[in-house]
């Protein structure tokens, strides 16, 4: 499978919604700068690439549109989209369904363990951990290298999922050869 390039707010958009109870998107995560319409293409280009998907809305979702007999739809993360963010275990055309995948375990375990959740063993974001606890930490290219994403998305994931969903410290250093660092303190 193909590497899928995705931009900050794809990232911030798609690691909040794999936070939520039933991986849903809406409404989106803090304060958005960006207009009405941006937000909109945003949205519909997740959902043109399967990162997102529309469902049912039930009492208390925020909705995203009607359908055609007027019932509410709102958006919700698929298999794609966790996977894309090294979270799911692999492609699925569905959506993320509480009963049907784990989604609703990893809340559950989450809540059970009492603490954030973890990253899948051999996921991307597993393995720029595993990096970024080493004594050195690791070095921009080599968290590329690890999760083949491009640099603005591992600068994304390192802020928006590590330090903001987990609660993780990154540090940030450069070397007196100019390389810039990052590792998660012991």
């Amino acid at each position: 499978m193909a590497t899928t390039k995705l931009t900050d707010t794809h990232l911030v958009i798609l690691s909040h919604a794999s936070q939520q109870e039933n991986g849903r998107v809406l409404p989106l995560p803090g304060t958005d700068p960006n207009p009405a319409g941006a937000r909109k293409r945003t949205l519909n280009a997740l959902l043109r690439r399967n990162l997102i998907a529309e469902v049912g809305a039930v009492p208390g979702d925020t909705e995203w549109r009607r359908d055609e007999d007027g019932s509410p739809l709102t958006l919700t993360i698929t298999e794609t989209g966790l996977a894309a963010i090294g979270l799911g275990s692999g492609p699925d055309q569905g959506a993320c369904n509480p009963a049907s995948s784990d989604t609703g375990e990893r809340s559950a375990a989450k809540a059970a363990a009492g603490g954030p959740k973890t990253f899948r063993t051999g996921s991307k974001g597993a393995a720029i951990v595993r990096l970024l606890k080493r004594k050195t930490g690791a070095t921009l290219p080599d968290l590329m290298a690890a999760s083949g994403w491009q640099a603005h998305s591992v600068r994304g994931f390192l802020s928006g999922t590590l330090k903001t969903k987990h609660g993780l410290t990154v540090a940030s250093e450069k070397t007196e050869a100019g390389v810039r660092r990052y590792r998660i303190p012991a």
